[in-house]
């Protein structure tokens, strides 16, 4: 779930076989999530759409953006859900595992440090990003050192070694309003120079400041 948002960001992906020949139906049901109750009957339904994976793969950058039901007036008045999918090759089943820490973050908070914490966004093909990774995020600190985490390069840069990764860190805030603090870019094939605990470092950048 993604908390206190009219715009949620989900880094949660499925992997799904594809068969040409038939028929694969797909159903997005969203909820707005008011308690730590398992029963989806506890929540507020914020729509529901459908599609089928083949419809997705048909189109030129292979996303889709479907309105939610039911709807006020016209379809996506009361919302629109953007699906993505991307066909991944037998030969992405490599595993990184990434250890990230930062050092004299700027400060977003009045009476504090900053909260921060981070999202890795991986590059498609039509120069837009896709969301592969939020981490936790640590209580006033400008110097956090976040837990390790182990993904899949299917996931992270579908197997492309040089396919644009970007980092962006953010001081949390209990609203969703989370500041901007800074990013950087790099790919696989710079973050593999860091094996054997070799520490890698890159300047964040706020063009704001």
């Amino acid at each position: 779930s993604v908390k206190n948002t009219g715009d949620p960001e989900w880094q949660k992906s499925f992997n799904l076989k594809y068969y040409f020949h038939q028929k694969q139906s797909l159903r997005f049901c969203l909820y707005d999530i008011d308690s730590d109750s398992p029963d989806l009957g506890d929540h507020d339904s914020l729509g529901t759409a459908e599609c089928s994976l083949a419809q997705i793969l048909a189109t030129q950058e292979n996303k889709v953006s479907l309105p939610l039901s039911p709807y006020h007036h016209t379809p996506g008045d009361c919302g629109l859900l953007l699906v993505r999918a991307v066909e991944v090759s037998d030969g992405t089943r490599d595993r990184v595992t990434l250890d990230l820490t930062a050092q004299n973050l700027d400060k977003k908070d009045l009476f504090s440090e900053s909260d921060p914490f981070y999202c890795v966004y991986r590059r498609n093909e039509d120069g837009t990003d896709t969301l592969v990774y939020r981490s936790e995020w640590i209580k006033d600190t400008a110097s956090p050192d976040w837990a390790p985490i182990t993904l899949d390069c299917a996931k992270l840069c579908l197997g492309d070694w040089a396919r644009n990764l970007r980092i962006e860190v953010y001081d949390w805030d209990m609203d969703g309003g989370h500041d901007f603090i800074g990013d950087c870019n790099t790919c696989m094939d710079e973050l593999a120079q860091g094996e054997d605990f070799q520490i890698l470092q890159w300047d964040l950048i706020n063009p704001k400041k």
